[in-house]
């Protein structure tokens, strides 16, 4: 009985001397409310995605999950709200972190491989191009035969470095011609298109559904395939391989060095409740993306792949960040 008590007592004084194992922690998370902060205005459709699958996800957790929206600079602001939090699981960043890459941002850039913890990739993205419904052509080939018919009239309405990049790219191996016209939010190049001020954009599979059947917009083609445009063919299709790596990959992120087993409670909680049709559907319908749910691990080989891709882009163009 006495070597039991003193065992005990043992134990109890390890217990306070290291904290509590990594089990226990894993256990006792989480113990309060969880934030997701999100580079994006309300209900933009990044928005609405972290509130679909927060609310899922909160009640598998049980505690509430807060979506907190810090728009700007490419999503940086809220990238860095995140990665300076305590690296603890409260406090998560939900969107596209290759948007906050120095590749295309100077100033405050973040590297998600030094700046976060990868959680799970939730939504992967097509960046589809869409023509004005007046340009006479149905494809790519027709626009890169209309570029060179029509020298310096062909104009692009760029949204975001991202999507200029990928166009270098698609130059590249078609040599298409155009002028690029920067906008400085991706939502700002819409209203230009439908007013036949600019030529062709790149957006999300969602940005003109409703305007598709108007024929004011068409859908020439896309980054990787769409279930919400099937019949837009992706530049793989087209005989372009290798731009699956360019569109948008929103993944759930923590700051560096969140312990592992946090990362493991929220990766199960984040991967179920995406899986849900329904919620799959929602997403579906309000963002154009498709929902995924991957390992920590498969998140950041996107990232990388994602990231590669435009420094090969950017070191063409001679690009440099803004």
């Amino acid at each position: 009985m006495k070597i039991t008590v003193r065992l005990g007592v043992t134990a109890a004084l390890l217990s306070v001397c290291i904290g509590p194992s990594a089990s226990v922690y894993a256990q006792a998370f989480p113990s309060k409310p969880i934030r997701i902060i999100v580079g994006a205005n309300p209900g933009t459709p990044l928005d609405l995605g972290a509130r679909l699958f927060g609310g899922e996800m909160s009640r598998r957790l049980g505690q509430p999950i807060v979506t907190e929206t810090r728009p700007g600079a490419g999503s940086t602001i809220a990238g860095k709200a995140v990665a300076s939090s305590p690296p603890d699981g409260y406090t998560l960043f939900y969107g596209n972190a290759t948007s906050q890459h120095p590749v295309l941002v100077k100033e405050n850039s973040l590297d998600a491989t030094k700046d976060y913890a990868p959680i799970s990739n939730m939504m992967v993205g097509a960046a589809v191009f869409y023509g004005r419904g007046s340009l006479p052509v149905r494809s790519l080939q027709d626009l890169v035969a209309y570029s060179k018919a029509n020298p310096g009239k062909l104009t692009f309405g760029t949204p975001a470095p991202n999507y200029d990049l990928i166009m270098v790219m698609i130059k590249k191996s078609t040599g298409l011609e155009y002028l690029g016209i920067p906008y400085y939010k991706t939502q700002d190049s819409g209203p230009p298109l439908l007013a036949e001020e600019v030529d062709f954009v790149a957006s999300s599979a969602s940005k003109f559904t409703s305007q598709l059947p108007t024929g004011r917009v068409r859908a020439l083609f896309a980054t990787s395939r769409s279930s919400l445009l099937p019949d837009t063919p992706s530049l793989a299709d087209l005989g372009l391989p290798g731009f699956e790596d360019a569109g948008v990959n929103w993944g759930l992120w923590a700051p560096n060095a969140t312990p592992r087993n946090v990362i493991q409670v929220l990766n199960s909680a984040a991967i179920a409740a995406i899986k849900i049709p329904e919620i799959s559907a929602k997403l579906v319908a309000a963002t154009g993306y498709n929902p995924t749910g991957s390992t920590a691990e498969e998140q950041m080989r996107i990232y990388n792949a994602s990231v590669g891709f435009l420094q090969e882009a950017a070191r063409l163009a001679n690009f440099q960040p803004q």
